[in-house]
């Protein structure tokens, strides 16, 4: 079972306390004095724009990297996060975005990895790591079997699974770093559900999120980070969307996108789908797209966003329907076809279908 966290010293000092933490690369500031402070029990949101300083904030706290000044309080004391192993031993566990399971092992086998029980010396006890996974997985909530190979299930249930490992370890300060950026909104829901009941149990969550609604229902405060700075610190209850966004953007939304620019729809679109249908979908879309514009595609997963950018760009050829390139049809079988058109694409997954991480930021 989950257990409940130490019972909080009679001072009652926050469970963590961020004060003045400065980082930089190659002279380069990542963070630039930044504070932040975590009670017991809450849920503490973190939010700011790509390159704001939150992945570094947070790899400073699991002991990935050092801070270069600053100081860093757990329970009022203070700690010195040297190391990975140095963060577990104080307390603080990470379920990060990407997933660190192995799929061809099975729930249990992955919850315990490298500190798997032991029938003796030289034999592991896969029953008992089956039933202490069933344990933590019963007390979050979820119905998972154990034995069930990870490859096997669903991305929802893959997210469950990572934070039931990071709770094995039994932390006291858990950090989500965007826990529902691949989940339908059943999944998100089954997540908030799941930290209502680590909340109601002591625990201490830092929540990372660029879904900003979500994060603002999920947490109990904010902070906002901006250029390596914190620049908003508020509960949630006394502040708004709109003022989490003028924060992160250092104006108001209306500002930064009013950009008084004019599509001229009278000329002719760089590009047209007409009655397109995506593989594995049976509904035809149409848009149009003119030069200087815009255009958002949306819908929850599933929907087809992905499929009909995948198709348009040769990846999956569509079922049927028309792509118009200035005023030209034209047949788009390949990505090579795609390029050799003038287009460029950012795919979904950035890490496995983007970059080679091997080679260098040039040869990418």
């Amino acid at each position: 079972m989950i257990a409940p966290p130490d019972a909080a010293p009679a001072s009652r000092h926050p469970v963590l306390e961020v004060i003045g933490v400065t980082k930089a690369f190659h002279g380069v500031p990542a963070l630039r004095g930044v504070d932040l402070v975590l009670e017991h029990g809450e849920v503490h949101g973190v939010v700011g724009q790509n390159g704001a300083g939150k992945s570094t904030l947070m790899k400073i706290l699991t002991g990935v990297y050092a801070r270069d000044a600053g100081v860093i309080r757990i329970d009022g004391q203070e700690a010195e996060l040297d190391s990975p192993l140095a963060a577990r031993d104080r307390g603080i566990g990470m379920v990060f975005q990407e997933f660190s399971l192995i799929p061809t092992l099975t729930v249990a086998q992955n919850v315990f990895l490298t500190r798997e029980p032991r029938a003796n010396r030289f034999f592991l006890d896969d029953a008992a790591a089956e039933r202490r996974t069933s344990e933590l997985l019963n007390d979050l909530g979820v119905t998972i079997d154990p034995r069930t190979p990870v490859e096997r299930l669903p991305v929802g249930a893959r997210q469950l699974v990572e934070i039931a490992k990071a709770l094995a370890k039994e932390p006291r300060i858990l950090i989500l770093d965007e826990p529902t950026a691949s989940l339908t909104t059943r999944e998100t829901e089954t997540l908030f559900a799941v930290i209502e009941r680590l909340k109601a149990r002591g625990l201490s969550l830092i929540y990372i999120s660029h879904h900003l609604q979500d994060l603002l229902r999920i947490s109990d405060r904010v902070t906002v980070l901006r250029d390596g700075q914190r620049v908003l610190a508020s509960s949630v209850a006394e502040t708004t969307l709109a003022e989490v966004i003028r924060a992160m953007l250092g104006s108001a939304l209306e500002t930064r996108t009013a950009r008084n620019r004019v599509i001229d729809r009278t000329a002719q679109p760089l590009l047209e789908v007409r009655d397109l249908v995506a593989r594995g979908h049976d509904a035809a879309i149409s848009f149009a797209v003119w030069p200087g514009e815009v255009v958002g595609i949306a819908g929850l997963l599933g929907s087809g966003r992905s499929e009909i950018i995948r198709a348009i760009y040769g990846i999956d050829p569509p079922r049927r329907g028309e792509i118009i390139v200035r005023g030209r049809p034209v047949a788009i079988r390949t990505t090579a076809d795609a390029l050799h058109l003038g287009m460029a694409l950012v795919p979904e997954d950035r890490r496995s279908q983007g970059l080679v991480l091997d080679h260098t930021v040039r040869d990418n």
